[in-house]
């Protein structure tokens, strides 16, 4: 794609309002491929005198760029490894900032390099979750209202709008109850900063200071499991065991630095961290969905097939959630083998 396309005139002023900013010099700006929704991302030539750069469009209407840059500052002041910002222009929605890196943990994470990649990034969201909330007094909470919100996105676009399932009072009511039960667990859980998009898809693998992170716009004040289940359910179906040797290495360190209580039993956070995923899980099964035919996206559909793994995964361990298990297995499952999209995992 040119700066010059003029079917494109928000890249056009990003290429102006760039060459502005390196002293009236204009260099050619190169998509990078990947997923930050309305936020695009162009890469720059190397230039003498600055680190790798990236020009970002974000829209402002769409995008919380003031959020951004007051996030990133303080991450920064927490030596995370966060983009510098080397010039803002929140009018217009432009950003200059620093490349961190071209890999992302999404295609760098297999058995053999989870552990250390994995050890990482919890090394850094523990780092995030020591930020006090007088570094960050202007995050939103994530509160009830959210929390039944993204949960309801699984039965309002998922099985109501795309697979069209006829939803009776038995099916809802216990739903619903589900969806009580864990919004009430996640509010129980201790509060820290939350990232809210944890994932191996903005997560880069750097040589120093690894990783880099991205995205986190978005932040918010929420459950303490919230960022660790993005981290291993988002992408990828983990084998049980493996789970449950990062989350026991994570809960250590957090106890360690006195983000948990000491008498935290093993198990119990295990069950804290499931039920937190499932929270998110239901969330992402309506989201994806939507995303991916509303945007003509494909790849959300082969994230939705890992989600659907990971929530007839978390759900068959609980008692509690059997109800959703038998709902997932015999009412989802063959429906989305009737559909148009490539669902059925």
């Amino acid at each position: 794609m040119s700066s010059s396309t003029p079917q494109d005139p928000r890249l056009a002023a990003l290429s102006r309002w760039t060459r502005d900013q390196l002293n009236g010099t204009a260099f050619p700006l190169e998509p990078v491929p990947g997923d930050a929704g309305e936020r695009r991302y162009f890469r720059l030539p190397p230039i003498a005198g600055h680190p790798p750069l990236l020009a970002v469009d974000a829209p402002p209407d769409t995008q919380k760029n003031a959020a951004f840059i007051d996030i990133a500052q303080v991450l920064k002041a927490h030596a995370l490894n966060v983009p510098d910002i080397i010039a803002a222009d929140l009018t217009q929605g432009f950003l200059l900032i620093n490349n961190l890196g071209s890999e992302r943990y999404l295609s760098a994470l297999n058995l053999q390099t989870a552990d250390q990649l994995h050890s990482d990034a919890i090394t850094a969201l523990l780092s995030i979750q020591s930020c006090s909330r007088e570094h960050f007094s202007e995050l939103p909470a994530y509160d009830e209202d959210l929390l039944l919100k993204e949960m309801q996105l699984f039965p309002e676009l998922l099985l109501k709008k795309y697979l069209q399932l006829d939803l009776s009072t038995e099916t809802t009511q216990p739903l619903n109850n589900l969806f009580s039960l864990l919004m009430d667990e996640a509010l129980a859980q201790p509060q820290v900063c939350v990232h809210f998009d944890y994932h191996p898809r903005n997560l880069l693998v750097c040589e120093k200071n690894n990783p880099g992170i991205i995205d986190f716009q978005d932040a918010c004040w929420g459950p303490i499991t919230y960022d660790l289940a993005s981290l291993f359910r988002d992408n990828f179906v983990w084998p049980r065991e493996n789970i449950a040797q990062w989350v026991w290495q994570y809960q250590q360190h957090a106890q360690a630095k006195g983000l948990l209580p000491d008498d935290l039993d093993r198990a119990e956070f295990l069950r804290w961290f499931d039920w937190m995923s499932l929270q998110r899980l239901l969330k992402l099964l309506g989201l994806f969905v939507e995303l991916g035919v509303t945007k003509n996206a494909p790849h959300y559909f082969d994230y939705f097939k890992v989600t659907f793994q990971n929530a007839v995964d978390v759900t068959s361990r609980y008692d509690a959630f059997s109800f959703l298990n038998t709902l997932l297995i015999e009412k989802v499952a063959p429906a989305l083998k009737t559909q148009p999209w490539d669902l059925a995992p």
